[in-house]
């Protein structure tokens, strides 16, 4: 079932919001390995809502709890004409083939190692190294697609083809560029 606009933008207002970090926001990774697990639990799930793209869904729309963050169709379009969306989240669980370099890249600078930005909808991280180390330790332990369900899918290249995002992405825009006048608001 195709997602409004206006609820597309607001997801996306909401991923955003969740990747920029606050002045006061308190270290994330606590003394026990349990704790910095549920942190990661807490970011994945409820903060930057991670598990929403990269979890698949039911006929019914819910996601599937036996194979999470094994990679899934996105379900949103761009909202944006001329600016592609990624097709696909790429399988981000257990050892999903992205090294902890890449995915602490990633989450703290937006990038991975190789300065390459992920496709959008992937908003341009900027988490605090603790964060980012909760999340990388929590995705590694919900396994990999494989050890969830038989029917799991594993990732058939997406992972690399997801890679390169538009030209621009998740740098600012110089201001004189044609490309930094927004759209005209539509009706």
């Amino acid at each position: 079932m195709p997602i409004s606009t206006r609820a597309t933008v607001a997801l996306l207002l909401v991923l955003l919001a969740a990747s920029s970090r606050t002045a006061g926001a308190a270290p994330a990774a606590e003394a026990s390995d349990g704790s910095a697990l549920e942190r990661g639990r807490y970011l994945t799930h409820e903060v930057a809502m991670c598990v929403q793209c990269h979890t698949p869904r039911t006929a019914d729309g819910d996601l599937e709890p036996t194979r999470l963050f094994q990679g899934a169709a996105v379900p949103l379009t761009s909202p944006w004409r001329g600016e592609p969306w990624a097709p696909y989240a790429p399988a981000i669980g257990g050892t999903s083939g992205l090294t902890d370099a890449d995915m602490l890249s990633v989450l703290t600078l937006g990038r991975r190692t190789t300065g390459q930005v992920p496709r959008p909808p992937m908003p341009p991280f900027r988490l605090t190294r603790d964060d980012a180390l909760a999340v990388i330790g929590y995705l590694r332990s919900v396994g990999t697609a494989s050890s969830h369900s038989p029917q799991a899918q594993p990732d058939t290249g997406a992972t690399a083809a997801l890679t390169a995002a538009p030209e621009g992405y998740g740098r600012s825009p110089d201001p004189r560029s044609p490309a930094s006048i927004p759209p005209p608001a539509r009706p």
